[in-house]
């Protein structure tokens, strides 16, 4: 079996990837299209080969929780050693995403979203209590709490730490942490790797040397749907250093792997929004910013080849099964060998959760205003490059055609794919798992 790599780095624009990225050999799918504009339902399909309305993983519906086996359980269930890496809070054990890997890590940053038994230092550490007391006061509850003593203080001494000082490997999201763990890391035969690096994602935070403009982070959904007094291009600035930086980790990263492995499958997940058609991030829309996506896949040929293929991100899991030289692979849809054009599909499933639509009625949003952006919405790509989605005030397309009837042709592809059903999830998260999420704008 050959070893194959695959590796999200998250949040990254295309334009963003060729400006950047020029360095990456492989060969560049540069009609890549992701099924959807953010992580979740994006990795549902990695996981998975299918839609996210068909794995049943989007919006108010997080976990990975699909009776058919997802891609780790797969290669595992062939004789791989599976292992992980992710950076990302979604794409955690919280919910479910550890699946069939032997080996599930995380940075420091990430610890309450993939283990239960640590102690909760957020509530316990009185920030109104006289500083030299509030951690002893702390530690005492630890102790006498069912927390994994040992491990918890640990940990308690890394909140303390992260809270006086910052230095490179607290200030990134998790690439220093991946850089050493190839490097440490003895790869065997037969052996897949996952990585999930968070650089790109706001609030755009870089170290220092990479910082080209003030911090333009986004803490409310009103301010990532609508038009905002954020400056568009002081918020692009900042990215673009958190790019630069990506770049040049990812460039470390790849150098280790390139040596270990016999395929290295690059992509993002989802693109970015700067003010464009007067919203912010990747909470809303099927823009083409959001959903034209970076992919490329090194088989260790050097050099950059460009295939104008117009392809879904979907097919990359029977690309890693067939890379990985796992039978019953669907040839048609694996991106090895000669590659066929289809027309694939882009779902929008609404807001992410029921506190963000409370937020949008905090902030003065009408009903009628926020049914419109709580309601699924598809688009497509015909098999020539052209899209057309919906938006709130209906079909827009974008490239070089002049498509007749959308919508028609909208039903036609989605014949078959279920309905998008908007139910919560109810996961219970902890104080400090909360905090890193808002830390990133989920919540």
């Amino acid at each position: 079996m050959n070893n194959v790599a695959l590796v999200v780095l998250d949040t990254l624009r295309k334009d963003a990837f060729e400006e950047h990225f020029d360095w990456l050999p492989g060969t560049r799918y540069e009609n890549a299209w992701a099924p959807s504009h953010w992580t979740v339902p994006v990795h549902g399909s990695l996981f998975t080969g299918e839609y996210p309305s068909e794995a049943g993983v989007y919006a108010r519906s997080l976990d990975l929780d699909t009776e058919h086996a997802v891609l780790a359980e797969r290669l595992s269930n062939a004789g791989m050693m599976t292992r992980a890496f992710s950076a990302n809070p979604n794409i955690s054990k919280k919910f479910s995403f550890d699946r069939g890997f032997n080996e599930f890590r995380w940075p420091w940053k990430m610890r309450q979203f993939n283990r239960t038994d640590l102690f909760e230092w957020s509530q316990a550490i009185d920030l109104d209590a006289p500083k030299p007391i509030r951690y002893s006061r702390a530690i005492v509850d630890c102790i006498k709490s069912d927390s994994a003593t040992v491990p918890s203080l640990i940990d308690g001494a890394r909140v303390k730490i992260s809270r006086v000082r910052k230095n490179q490997a607290e200030s990134d999201d998790g690439a220093t942490d991946i850089l050493k763990y190839v490097r440490k890391t003895e790869f065997g035969d037969g052996e897949f790797l996952f990585l999930n690096l968070m650089e790109a994602h706001s609030p755009y935070e870089p170290p220092s040397e990479y910082s080209r403009a003030p911090d333009q982070p986004f803490s409310g959904i009103e301010e990532t749907i609508v038009d905002s007094d954020i400056d568009p291009e002081q918020a692009r600035e900042a990215y673009d250093g958190c790019v630069e930086y990506l770049s040049d980790m990812y460039r470390q990263i790849f150098d280790e792997l390139s040596a270990e492995f016999d395929y290295v499958i690059t992509l993002s997940d989802h693109g970015e929004l700067f003010g464009e058609y007067g919203a912010w991030r990747h909470d809303y829309g099927l823009y083409p910013e959001l959903t034209n996506m970076p992919l490329s896949i090194y088989d260790g040929t050097d050099g950059i080849k460009h295939d104008p293929s117009v392809v879904s991100l979907t097919r990359v899991y029977d690309t890693v099964l067939d890379a990985a030289g796992i039978e019953d692979v669907d040839q048609n849809r694996s991106l090895l060998g000669t590659v066929s054009s289809r027309e694939p599909l882009t779902e929008y499933h609404g807001l992410t959760h029921n506190h963000k639509i409370k937020a949008l009625e905090e902030n003065g949003f009408d009903s009628e205003t926020i049914a419109t952006y709580d309601e699924p919405k598809y688009g497509f790509v015909t098999s020539d490059g052209n899209y057309a989605y919906e938006d709130v005030d209906g079909y827009v397309q974008w490239g070089d055609g002049d498509l007749e009837h959308p919508d028609r042709r909208l039903r036609s592809l989605r014949q078959g794919l279920p309905d998008i059903t908007q139910s919560d999830s109810v996961i219970e998260i902890s104080t400090s798992a909360k905090d890193r999420l808002e830390d990133l704008g989920y919540v």
